[in-house]
């Protein structure tokens, strides 16, 4: 499969650096985010990230599975891409005011959608317009996109 840069294997600074540039990009830049990366053990199952935060404080913590459990032999997380899951757990700080739903409603599964979207739809844009100028973001063959 092609990769796009930062799709797996970001060192913590990566992921840090690529937070900053979507803090900005979704106007959060008023937040505190504090990222990990983790072991699936450490977050909900089938989950490649977590956000949790503290609304009156614009603090969040963003839990990104580490690439080491990313697609590969040992992985079951084929074709997942950690960019994405940053920009889908920091959209979930816009819609925290309103997510109070409890896991597996049908309102937390629209949101789920809405946002998984939404992160799929800028993530694309992002790279879209970096393949102008990297060879390295030309889109991959539509047979191997993970979706």
């Amino acid at each position: 499969m092609a990769q796009y840069p930062h799709m797996t294997g970001n060192t913590l600074e990566e992921l840090s650096c690529l937070c900053a540039e979507w803090q900005a990009d979704l106007r959060l830049n008023d937040w505190e985010v504090i990222l990990k990366l983790v072991m699936p053990h450490e977050m909900g199952p089938e989950r490649s990230g977590e956000c949790s935060w503290v609304i009156c404080k614009k603090r969040a913590k963003i839990s990104i599975l580490d690439s080491q459990y990313w697609g590969g032999s040992s992985g079951s997380w084929v074709g997942e891409d950690q960019e994405l899951t940053l920009v889908h757990e920091l959209l979930h700080l816009h819609y925290a005011p309103f997510d109070n739903f409890k896991c597996d409603t049908p309102e937390d599964t629209a949101l789920e959608q809405s946002i998984h979207c939404i992160s799929q739809a800028l993530v694309a844009l992002k790279r879209a317009k970096l393949a102008f100028t990297d060879p390295r973001y030309l889109p991959p063959d539509p047979n191997e996109l993970p979706f």
